[in-house]
C-alpha cells in the first residue's frame, strides 16, 4: 500500500490554509501549513513534500515565485500556485519558474484536489 501523501501549503491568509488543510486532510492526505514560503522552504529541506501548494504573495518573506525557484534548484516536486494575482505575466512567471498548474483565488478546493489527485496519478504510472 501507498504511504501517505505529504503535502505542504504555504498561505498567509489563514482561512484559506485551514479550508484547503480541512479538505484535504479528509480526503486521507497528510497536510502541513505555513503562513510564509520561507517557512515552506525550511520544512522542505528538513523533509521533503509530495506536493505543495503556494501562494505568490505572502509578506512578510519569500514570495511563491522565489519558494518555487528554490524548490526546483533541489526537487521536481508538483508545484501548484494558488493565489490572487490573475495577470497574464503572473501565470508566465510561474510557469517559467517551474509551477505545474497555477489556480486564481477563490477557487474551487474539489478542482484543487481533483488537480492533485491526477498529478498524484501521473507520477504513480510514470
Amino acid at each position: 500500500m501507498d504511504r501517505t501523501k505529504l503535502i505542504y501549503i504555504a498561505d498567509d491568509d489563514y482561512s484559506i490554509r485551514e479550508a484547503l488543510k480541512a479538505f484535504l486532510d479528509s480526503d486521507g492526505y497528510e497536510v502541513c501549513d505555513f503562513d510564509n514560503g520561507d517557512a515552506l522552504l525550511a520544512a522542505f529541506n528538513k523533509k521533503a513534500a509530495d506536493l505543495v501548494i503556494l501562494d505568490v504573495v505572502m509578506p512578510p518573506g519569500s514570495s511563491g515565485f522565489v519558494v518555487c525557484r528554490e524548490l526546483r534548484k533541489i526537487s521536481k516536486v508538483p508545484v501548484i500556485m494558488l493565489t490572487a494575482r490573475d495577470s497574464e505575466l503572473d501565470q508566465q512567471t510561474a510557469m517559467d519558474l517551474g509551477c505545474d498548474y497555477f489556480y486564481t483565488k477563490p477557487t474551487s478546493p474539489m478542482k484543487i484536489l481533483e488537480r492533485i489527485k491526477e498529478i498524484f496519478e501521473r507520477v504513480h504510472k510514470g
